[in-house]
C-alpha cells in the first residue's frame, strides 16, 4: 500500500489525493478501521496540513461539500 499512496501524492500533489474506502469490498483484506490506521502510518511523517488534506479537506474541496 506504501508504494502506491507515495505515487498517488507524489503524481497528483497533496491536495488532490483523499482517502476513499471501498467499503465494503475493503473488508475482503481487513476492516475500514485497519485501513484507515494503515494509511495514517503512511503519513505519519507527514505535516498536519497535509494529513487534514488527505482524511478531510480535499475531499469536502472536490465535492464541494462546504
Amino acid at each position: 500500500m506504501l508504494p502506491i499512496v507515495r505515487f498517488c501524492m507524489d503524481t497528483f500533489g497533496e491536495d488532490r489525493v483523499f482517502f476513499g474506502g471501498d467499503w465494503p469490498v475493503c473488508l475482503l483484506r481487513a476492516s475500514l478501521r485497519e485501513w484507515v490506521d494503515a494509511l495514517g502510518w503512511i503519513v505519519r511523517e507527514e505535516s498536519p496540513e497535509v494529513i487534514q488534506n488527505l482524511f478531510h479537506d480535499n475531499a469536502v474541496k472536490i465535492y464541494r461539500l462546504d
